[in-house]
Formats: C-alpha cells, sequence, structure tokens
C-alpha cells in the first residue's frame, strides 16, 4: 500500500514538472546584460564625474528624505512618550499628595518632583534642539556627512534625555512604593 503512494505522489510530481517545463521553456529569457546598451558613449551621454555627481545628489537627497522622516517619526515618538510618562507621574504625585494628606509624607518627596521637573524641560529642550538642527539638514552643505553625524549624536542625546526623565519618575514611583510599603507596617 505504501509503496502505491510513494508510486503515485512520484507520478504526480513527474506530471506536474512535464507540465510546467514548456511554460518555463516558451518564455524569453531577459538578463541584466541582455538589457544593457552598447558600451560606446555616445557625444550626449554625461561624463563619468557628472554621473557620479548625480548619483551623489540622488543619494543625498534620499538621506535626506530618510532623516526627515525619521525626524518626525521621533517628534510623534516623543510626544506619546511624554504623554504616557507624565500621566505616571501625576498619577504617583496625586496619590502621595493624599497620603501627605493623611500624614504620610517621605522627607525629599519635593525635592524628586523638582528633578523630575528639571529632567523633563531638558528633555523637552533637547527635543526641540534635535528638531530645528533636523530641519535645516539640506544636501547643499559643504559636507553632508557631518551633518549625518550631528543628527545621529542629536538622536543620541534625545534618547539619552527621555531616559533620564523617565528614570527619574521610576525612581519617584519606588520611593513612594516604599514610604507607602514601610508606613502600613
Amino acid at each position: 500500500m505504501k509503496s502505491k503512494v510513494y508510486t503515485l505522489s512520484f507520478l504526480f510530481f513527474l506530471l506536474t514538472f512535464v507540465a510546467v517545463l514548456p511554460v518555463y521553456a516558451a518564455r524569453p529569457i531577459t538578463s541584466p546584460a541582455a538589457t544593457r546598451q552598447n558600451p560606446t558613449r555616445s557625444q550626449n551621454q554625461p561624463s563619468q564625474a557628472q554621473s557620479q555627481n548625480h548619483t551623489k545628489s540622488q543619494a543625498c537627497l534620499g538621506l535626506e528624505n530618510a532623516i526627515m522622516t525619521r525626524s518626525q517619526n521621533m517628534l510623534s515618538f516623543t510626544n506619546r512618550y511624554f504623554a504616557e510618562v507624565d500621566k505616571v507621574a501625576q498619577r504617583v504625585q496625586r496619590f502621595q499628595e493624599n497620603e501627605n494628606a493623611k500624614g504620610n509624607r517621605f522627607a525629599n518627596y519635593e525635592l524628586m518632583i523638582e528633578q523630575i521637573q528639571q529632567r523633563r524641560a531638558e528633555a523637552i529642550q533637547t527635543t526641540t534642539q534635535a528638531q530645528v538642527a533636523l530641519q535645516n539638514f539640506n544636501c547643499e552643505n559643504d559636507n553632508p556627512s557631518a551633518s549625518v553625524q550631528a543628527f545621529n549624536q542629536q538622536m543620541t542625546m534625545v534618547k539619552n534625555a527621555l531616559k533620564n526623565y523617565h528614570q527619574g519618575v521610576r525612581d519617584l514611583v519606588a520611593s513612594v512604593r516604599a514610604n507607602q510599603q514601610g508606613g502600613n507596617r
């Protein structure tokens, strides 16, 4: 029984292969070499230097578009990030203010709130500076690679500022939680 199944499977495969083979045989073969034009250069074609400059400008324009897209994505990401972290910070502050009204205070609460506000202001300032620097990017600069390096540095600074702000909120949450657990014992 197994041998019949194997035989039928093999015959089916073979018939499928034979049926499909003429379809591929009838198609013309188009390769990149077949589509190339005559390698001799006519007078109307641009020189190699002009061709390289055109290629560089095309690449730079592509890079400029990518950087602008990434800049827009960074802006929307930071806005969402600020909204989420701010929401957590506000909830923790409301909770601790209710606890303060009950008399359950901890010593460095006000200092932590000031640090969080300072870190938030630094993150907003860094994001704004990065946005301004990225809007000024264009391919007509003398050194576009320096602009790309500046872009990467700005992105790193924004990420670090956001992480620093988030860490401040995490520290506040941990302190409020530790105070709450210490007060309940």
